[in-house]
């Protein structure tokens, strides 16, 4: 016959450890849910990840530079869209297909 072995009991610890560990995750994904808000409010496409690391590190200067770049990426993009929509540099689909007959 097969001998039967008692299911181990998660110790108190252990069950601490679990409930912490769930608790954590709805904390952080709290937090980045604030974050992605803040970040949809403000109008921009950078990562929260990479804003809560920003506000978290003690060695900041390269990736405060490349959150800038991307801000300035970004910001660079929309007033050229701007720019050749003013200016009719680019041709809408349609008016390309009438330039081409």
């Amino acid at each position: 016959m097969a001998k039967k072995t008692k299911a181990k009991m998660i110790s108190f610890r252990q069950r601490r450890r679990i409930q912490s560990a769930e608790r954590l995750e709805k904390i952080t994904n709290a937090v980045a849910g604030a974050a992605d808000r803040v970040l949809e409010e403000a109008g921009v496409k950078i990562s929260h990840y990479d804003v809560m690391r920003l506000l978290c590190a003690s060695q900041i200067k390269t990736l405060r530079e490349q959150l800038i770049t991307q801000l300035a990426n970004e910001t660079e993009a929309e007033l050229e869209a701007i720019y050749n929509k003013q200016m009719n540099l680019l041709p809408e689909d349609n008016d390309a297909n009438e330039k081409e007959s």
